[in-house]
């Protein structure tokens, strides 16, 4: 049996855009540029540490963060107020997988669209389910893709020699459970991606086809996708918490390109799901 092609299972895919999980502009809270201390204070409540600063016509001019307001009710100090820059904008069309990137540089960022502003994302935002269908559909492309140059390595399942005990565990329990069910599966469908990773990491041939060192580097970079694909697959821990923070989450995701780049060209698949690194 044959693993189907990347572009069959992944062709469905909805290309999720930064505006897909942003808070729109009209309904985002908002303070006014000449609002004192206390008044943002009051403003952001419990459940904002940003607000961005509007002038008479809602139109953002900047933003502030609570905790850099000094003491007291007096006026809004300039060097609380950060102007808008490029590094505190995004693009409301550009790829969701880059706002993740983005969030870890500045976790409050204005949505643009033709240098309007049009919302506001947060690095709590990255918690909705956009980001994980993205990150999902990646990690998905990213098995199948290990799988196929597994298979076309190996003949006869001599792979899983690279599994560890708890890994053949694991294999021959799913595989088990499948002719319970009179199921006839190929062993390669039922690995699960930390003992790919195992496979991938064991064996010479694979690490040299995909350019990986025997390094730690290299395996540090695989544990670091495997992680993210048990934090994506979790069925109650959120996507971010504090062990868990939006740079860790960057460094992840970024980890997840390199490895599926180096897939596909192992592969000789093309990209299936754009990854445009372009920011306006």
């Amino acid at each position: 049996m044959t693993l189907g092609s990347t572009a069959d299972l992944l062709d469905p895919c909805p290309g999720f855009r930064v505006r897909h999980i942003m808070t729109p502009k009209e309904e985002f809270r908002c303070v006014a540029a000449s609002s004192n201390c206390n008044q943002v204070r009051k403003a952001a409540g419990p459940d904002f540490d940003c607000l961005p600063l509007c002038n008479g016509f809602r139109n953002v001019v900047g933003f502030v963060k609570v905790a850099d307001l000094p003491k007291g009710g007096g006026p809004i100090p300039e060097e609380c107020v950060r102007r808008l820059l490029p590094e505190f904008t995004m693009d409301a069309d550009a790829p969701l997988e880059r706002a993740i990137g983005w969030l870890a540089q500045a976790p409050f960022q204005l949505v643009l669209s033709r240098k309007k502003v049009v919302g506001l994302a947060t690095a709590s935002d990255l918690k909705k389910v956009p980001v994980l269908t993205v990150l999902f559909v990646r990690l998905a492309e990213l098995e199948m893709l290990l799988s196929r140059l597994i298979q076309n390595t190996y003949q006869n399942n001599e792979w899983r020699k690279y599994l560890d005990e708890k890994g053949k565990k694991r294999l021959d329990d799913r595989l088990d459970s499948a002719r319970r069910d009179d199921l006839s599966v190929d062993p390669i469908h039922e690995v699960l991606l930390e003992d790919i990773a195992d496979v991938v990491l064991g064996s010479e041939k694979l690490r040299r086809v995909l350019g990986l060192g025997s390094d730690g580097n290299s395996r540090d970079e695989v544990r670091l996708v495997v992680g993210l694909r048990n934090r994506v697959d979790h069925p109650t821990k959120p996507l971010l918490d504090r062990r868990y923070p939006v740079h860790r989450l960057a460094e992840a995701e970024q980890a997840l390109e390199r490895l599926l780049d180096r897939a596909r060209q192992a592969t000789g698949m093309s990209q299936v799901l754009p990854s445009d690194k372009h920011k306006t």
